[in-house]
């Protein structure tokens, strides 16, 4: 299957840069991903949602996206912002989408 570089960035720059309260062990919260501005690879209702939660020393970011191509991997940055310059940006990950242009990726890290 070809890669195809997922435009999708979650702009949670308050996640990031630390601006929120350390979470407890049973604490979650989620959020919608946006589409990158300019992306001209992906349809217009593509979009995901993301939810983090505190596993005590790690956290688990667990990530659904849809309107994605079906049977279709897809390479996942966390991106500062969702708009050139992306500001500080990072390797997650790869998603699989299946017949329906759905997809779910867990991935275990400190967020």
């Amino acid at each position: 299957m070809r890669k195809t570089l997922l435009a999708l960035t979650m702009t949670a720059a308050a996640v990031l840069s630390g601006m929120v309260p350390r979470a407890k062990a049973e604490d979650s919260f989620s959020f919608n991903m946006v589409r990158a501005a300019g992306a001209t690879c992906l349809a217009s209702n593509a979009g995901g949602r993301v939810t983090i939660s505190n596993l005590g020393s790690v956290q688990l970011m667990h990530v659904e996206v849809f309107g994605l191509t079906p049977n279709n991997d897809f390479t996942l940055f966390i991106t500062q912002h969702s708009a050139r310059p992306f500001g500080f940006s990072w390797y997650q990950g790869e998603i699989h989408t299946d017949r329906r242009g759905r997809g779910v990726g867990n991935f275990v890290g400190i967020f």
